[in-house]
């Protein structure tokens, strides 16, 4: 009998994490592996003059952009991303150098005697009010905007503001490459194991064959595990290639937090046209976010940003403009939601300001507005589920106290935001560049069922989730579906750990598999079964 989808179980991986028992990229073995030091740029803007390198043991090695086989670049949406700075940096904490070596306070004693000198700081642009250099420029209208706005008994406008936020996963950023076989293996706490085979591929200029990655169990991510190992792991392979040796790179919670990538800062400026009534008949938004030094994804965070440009309300006419702007600061990246918290919270925040403007209550006044199945998205598309917003809005009413109690210090009551949120990849993304495809493997002897999949057990509970999928159609224990952390050498490319995707539209590809795979059950032999995303 098939087992409820809903039914509770015990997390796959519960017991060997909370008994300690889990090896982690620290943890993992590796006979002579090198530790490693980073030289970071102390300026915001400058050239490098100068380095001076001391004497080095024969069994250290100082690693530079000189040492790069392939390209100097972290392969991402464009090209302007060095693995090393070369000759320029753009920003405080840019690697120029890495030293490694068997023994870390040996390395980090080189790493600091190494001496970088800079020549005049060049401009430095260390917020959007100063920034012109555009990463992205995007726009979009739905309706007549400019018509609505003409016909207006009113309108309102403001400005918004977030700042940037760092992810602060349990684990750190870490990486552990091994040479082998004239290429390299690449273990790491990952979100997506095929951002980083590409990118070690353009570092190295070798054959995409001769390079495998291979996730560990992965101490929480979200969203900083997408771009970042990239980085360390393209690092940690020029280092390993260079020096015939296993390199490990894990960085201390400071490191991490002085070098990785955070949250866009957003600066977003809406204004509303409304009718006599006070309902809103047109938007129109200007979206602007940091993106730090270098592209990196500033371009599909920004996307995002654009198309949560209604949030949870029917406004039939929209104007949104966007642009990613570079500054001399961290590389700005993935965080929770990807640029539609940013978006969501400029929207719902001049939604409160526009009903205080007219005299209503917040809750009531966004009550009127909401979207329903049927309805036009902000970019001209339609709601085909049920939204039950009105329902939650209700209900918080129910619960809520009544006027908030005013004394001198404090104001107590239940606040509320009205948000929606996208799973997948947006537009054609899922169909045209993601393009994902799934693998079921059965035994010969009927006992086991593999999942091949590159997406990542990172703390959401997907090592449960995927395996509950298959089982339930396979109606088989869960305790005989494998699942393990991702190898390219043997998994397909199902896409990256992001966007909420991975239930949605891996599951759904495992479903599918899943059935087939039911259908020939009785079939002799091993069976592979493969399903690509339609």
């Amino acid at each position: 009998m098939t087992r409820p989808i809903g039914k509770a179980v015990e997390r796959v991986d519960n017991r060997e994490k909370v008994s300690g028992q889990a090896i982690y990229i620290a943890d993992l073995p590796a006979e002579g592996a090198l530790c490693g030091r980073f030289v970071r740029s102390e300026c915001v803007h400058a050239r490098i003059t100068d380095i001076d390198i001391p004497p080095v043991p024969d069994d250290c090695r100082v690693i530079s952009a000189a040492d790069i086989p392939g390209d100097n670049v972290v392969a991402f949406i464009g090209d302007d991303w060095p693995l090393f700075a070369d000759g320029v940096v753009r920003h405080i904490g840019e690697p120029i150098l890495l030293v490694v070596g068997p023994d870390p306070e040996r390395v980090a004693a080189i790493k600091d005697r190494i001496s970088v000198t800079y020549g005049k700081n060049l401009p430095a642009v260390l917020n959007l009010d100063d920034a012109t250099q555009l990463q992205a420029d995007l726009s979009f209208t739905t309706g007549d905007p400019e018509a609505a706005f003409a016909a207006a008994d009113r309108i309102i406008e403001g400005d918004y503001a977030t700042g940037g936020q760092e992810h602060i996963y349990l684990e750190p950023q870490g990486v552990l490459a091994i040479p082998q076989d004239g290429g390299v293996t690449v273990h790491g706490s990952m979100q997506c194991p095929f951002y980083v085979h590409k990118s070690v591929v353009r570092v190295l200029g070798c054959d995409p064959k001769d390079v495998r990655i291979i996730q560990t169990t992965t101490g929480g991510a979200f969203g900083g595990k997408e771009d970042y190992p990239s980085v360390l792991a393209g690092q940690a392979a020029v280092a390993a290639t260079v020096t015939g040796r296993p390199v490990r790179l894990v960085l201390d919670r400071d490191e991490d937090i002085a070098a990785s990538c955070k949250r866009h800062p957003s600066r977003i400026h809406v204004r509303t046209a409304h009718d006599a009534a006070g309902d809103p008949i047109a938007i129109e938004l200007d979206i602007v976010l940091d993106g730090g030094a270098y592209t990196g994804l500033s371009p599909v965070v920004l996307q995002r940003a654009m198309f949560v440009a209604t949030g949870v309300y029917r406004i039939d006419n929209v104007a949104c403009t966007g642009r990613s702007l570079a500054t001399n600061t961290l590389v700005s990246g993935a965080f929770r939601g990807f640029g539609g918290p940013q978006g969501l919270f400029a929207v719902e925040m001049h939604m409160e300001r526009a009903a205080r403007e007219l005299g209503r209550s917040p809750v009531d006044y966004k009550r009127r507005l909401f979207a329903v199945k049927g309805d036009p998205t902000a970019t001209g598309g339609r709601y085909h589920s049920n939204v039950i917003m009105d329902k939650l809005a209700a209900r918080l009413l129910e619960i809520a106290p009544g006027d908030a109690a005013d004394t001198d210090t404090h104001l107590r009551g239940i606040g509320h935001a009205f948000v929606l949120h996208g799973a997948g990849f947006t537009g054609s993304g899922e169909r045209d560049v993601i393009k994902s495809r799934v693998k079921l493997r059965r035994d010969a002897d009927r006992e086991r069922v593999e999942i091949l999949v590159s997406n990542v057990e990172m703390g959401q509970g997907l090592q449960t989730s995927l395996r509950k999928i298959v089982a339930r159609i396979l109606d088989r224990p869960l305790e005989s579906i494998d699942y393990d952390n991702p190898d390219t050498a043997r998994v397909p490319n199902s896409g990256p750990t992001v966007a909420s995707r991975s239930v949605m539209i891996v599951g759904k590809l495992l479903e599918r598999a899943a059935r087939d795979l039911k259908g020939r059950w009785d079939e002799p032999g091993e069976i592979v079964v493969t399903r690509d995303y339609e």
